[in-house]
C-alpha cells in the first residue's frame, strides 16, 4: 500500500474492516485499535481519500445521524491499483526515453 503513502495505523484499520465485514463507526474502530477518536478519524479520512474505504451516513428515525465506514470491493480496488501502477510505469518509461534522447 506504499503507492498511497498509508501509515501503519491506516493498514491496521483497513484490516479490521476487512475482518469485521460490516460497517463500523469511528468509536467502534477506535475501541478495537485502542486509539483515540481523533487519530482514528484522520486515518479513516486517508483511507476514504485513497478509496480503500467508503463512508456512509446513517440517519436516525428520531433525528440526527452517524457515519459508518466499510471497505470497497477488493477486486475493484486491485484493478484501480494496477491501472495506477501501469500509469506510473509509463510515465517513468517516458522520462527515461527523454533522458536518453537528450543526453545520448
Amino acid at each position: 500500500m506504499c503507492l498511497y503513502d498509508l501509515k501503519e495505523l491506516d493498514v491496521d484499520i483497513f484490516e479490521i474492516l476487512v475482518e469485521e465485514k460490516t460497517p463500523m463507526t469511528v468509536d467502534e474502530i477506535a475501541e478495537r485499535i485502542d486509539r483515540d477518536r481523533g487519530h482514528t478519524f484522520r486515518s479513516l479520512q486517508r483511507l476514504v481519500h485513497c478509496e480503500f474505504v467508503q463512508k456512509e451516513q446513517v440517519n436516525h428515525e428520531s433525528g440526527g445521524y452517524h457515519h459508518v465506514y466499510f471497505i470497497i470491493n477488493p477486486n475493484e480496488k486491485a484493478s484501480q491499483m494496477q491501472k495506477k501502477l501501469n500509469s506510473m510505469y509509463r510515465n517513468v518509461d517516458k522520462k527515461i526515453e527523454e533522458f536518453r534522447n537528450k543526453y545520448s
